[in-house]
């Protein structure tokens, strides 16, 4: 999973999702986008006040549980919003 910030003037809370067709068939990209939409939407508080967030997800994902991408999405949020209060 990679983040990304978008450096461009707008809403600070905007973000976007890419699952590549590389992760499954349309079902399981999906599934992915809707579960990792859910863990972002629940986590808002801890994305750092950049214009856009973009989330891009390279793994299959139907055998990645949700509590995986949980803790890899909170840490790399984490880790961008400490680049962001320096």
């Amino acid at each position: 999973m990679s983040l990304y910030y978008l450096p461009e003037p707008g809403d600070p809370r905007r973000f976007g999702v890419v699952v590549p067709a590389a992760a499954g068939c349309a079902v399981v990209r999906n599934r992915i986008k809707r579960r990792l939409r859910n863990l972002l939407h629940t986590h808002a508080v801890l994305m750092p006040a950049v214009p856009g967030i973009l989330l891009i997800h390279y793994q299959r994902g139907p055998e990645r549980c949700f509590g995986t991408l949980h803790n890899e999405l909170v840490s790399g949020l984490k880790s961008l919003r400490t680049c962001f209060s320096k």
